[in-house]
């Protein structure tokens, strides 16, 4: 007996390709409209010991109820959602990807027919209402890479279920709420537990992390109006100035009284916070981002990739073919690479990818050899997609 969980998915990201995903003891399947995600399928099987806690429907169970219905136990169903919210914040990084894990549809999927008998219940959901995203072209790669960093990434979900938030957050002009969400982000990893404010302070300065994103901080390049005023202000801080203003700011909006001070926050003007919340999104980012591509482009993430893509025959291969010079200026056509990749059909991002490749072996595999130019083909030869010269100095290297 399987069960699939169908969320809708609310994104700006939009692929030209799709394939299922195997990932421990979940299959992922998709649906895609024009490019669009639609939907996320996870499918689990239901172990033994739960196959006599299926969904049930009991008749008349009290006077003037026609029937009870009871779900059953859903196999993997808190796992499933842990999952999916780290899944989703490491896909946060690239685009706009929310998985509605409130409109969540749950179909029991028999495989033979003592199993069909004893199902009373097959399908049930929920709804709720959701803005709509403007699409933009994602390499479906990254969502494969950011379904098998959610294991590796597990302990790293509240943080980034913080910072999405955040995002939503910021989306919406709510910089009073980010602020307390990034915040949440720092205080969970390097702080937790710790209420006092000279307390945290130190431990955010011995957080090499912090220190590290601190010392890249700057303003943007569109920054205007006072927003420059204020970025200068907190900038001239210094890393430490600059983790002393942001503790001690949490603290007061932590707390009100009614006053007309300066100091005192208001509800309805949460842009008094702007440039606050903009540089503590911008440590938070740093730190979350370096954290994830480490993950997202680790030794073992290539292989999981290409595995999972000859699973599901999600693999295609271009060919590239050299030409060197022999002796006398003779042009020497030598033998093409095969350069095997994890996509279902030729891209611009596959001949990039082939292109790198060939590069960083082009002097293992043709030693002594001084490639002139190359071309990047279909596995067949009949398509070019590609075709280079090699700078002098390239091949001198």
């Amino acid at each position: 007996m399987l069960v699939r969980y169908t969320y809708p998915i609310n994104t700006n990201l939009s692929v030209d390709e799709s394939w299922p995903i195997n990932v421990g003891p979940y299959r992922i399947e998709w649906s895609i409209s024009d490019g669009r995600i639609t939907e996320l399928v996870i499918i689990v099987r239901v172990p033994k010991n739960l196959m006599d806690q299926l969904p049930r429907v009991t008749t008349n169970p009290t006077p003037g109820i026609a029937a009870g219905i009871s779900v059953g136990t859903l196999p993997l169903s808190e796992e499933t959602d842990q999952f999916l919210r780290t899944f989703r914040g490491v896909l946060g990084f690239f685009s706009q990807f929310e998985i509605e894990l409130a409109r969540r549809h749950i179909s029991w999927m028999p495989e033979n027919d003592e199993e069909r008998s004893q199902l009373q219940l097959y399908s049930f959901t929920s709804a709720v209402q959701k803005v709509q995203y403007t699409a933009v072209r994602t390499p479906f790669d990254l969502i494969v890479r950011s379904a098998f960093s959610a294991d590796e990434l597990a302990d790293f979900e509240v943080a980034l279920s913080f910072l999405r938030k955040a995002d939503r957050d910021l989306d919406e002009m709510r910089y009073i709420d980010a602020f307390y969400s990034l915040f949440f982000f720092l205080e969970t990893l390097f702080a937790p537990g710790f209420s006092s404010p000279e307390r945290v302070k130190r431990k955010f300065k011995e957080a090499r992390p912090i220190q590290e994103a601190l010392s890249k901080l700057q303003m943007p390049d569109n920054a205007s109006g006072t927003d420059v005023a204020a970025y200068r202000s907190i900038l001239s801080m210094g890393p430490d100035g600059i983790i002393d203003h942001l503790v001690t700011l949490r603290g007061n909006l932590h707390h009100h009284a009614l006053s007309r001070k300066p100091q005192v926050w208001h509800p309805e003007e949460p842009e008094r916070f702007r440039v606050d919340t903009l540089i503590l999104h911008s440590i938070v980012h740093q730190i979350a981002f370096s954290r994830t591509m480490k993950c997202l482009y680790g030794p073992s993430m290539e292989r999981q990739l290409m595995e999972s893509a000859e699973q599901n025959n999600a693999v295609t291969t271009l060919e590239i073919h050299p030409v060197g010079l022999g002796p006398n200026g003779v042009r020497l056509y030598l033998n093409p690479m095969a350069c095997r990749l994890p996509t279902t059909r030729p891209s611009t991002l596959a001949v990039l990818n082939a292109d790198a490749e060939f590069r960083e072996r082009m002097s293992e595999l043709y030693p002594n050899q001084d490639i002139v130019s190359y071309e990047i083909t279909s596995e067949n030869g009949e398509t070019i997609f590609a075709a280079y010269n090699v700078a002098r100095q390239e091949k001198r290297r």
